[in-house]
């Protein structure tokens, strides 16, 4: 069973909690779940590898969490080098952040 949620933060206390309350239900693709203040919803089921549309939660079922906000952050090593001027009149510095090539 893969679970998405976007917008919040679970952690991995969280994430047990909310498996724990599907435990002995079904559920279905698409299914929103909400369970104190947590929101979020079934991606995918699979039953002995085959994807499927519903299913019942047991104690075995493998849940996977997906974020759908993920955020990333781009560290750039700054040198002397990036303070300089290219043929153009552009610091290389400009080039990096614009992602465009030397």
């Amino acid at each position: 069973m893969q679970i998405s949620f976007k917008e919040q933060y679970l952690g991995r206390s969280d994430m047990w909690r909310l498996e724990r309350t599907l435990v002995g239900k079904s559920v279905y693709v698409e299914k929103k779940i909400s369970h104190a203040s947590m929101r979020a919803q079934i991606k995918r089921l699979y039953i002995g590898g085959k994807e499927v549309e519903c299913g019942l939660v047991t104690e075995n079922t493998k849940t996977v969490f997906r974020s759908e906000s993920a955020k990333y952050h781009v560290f750039l090593q700054m040198s002397r080098e990036m303070w300089e001027f290219d043929e153009d009149g552009e610091l290389y510095l400009e080039r990096a952040m614009q992602g465009r090539e030397a």
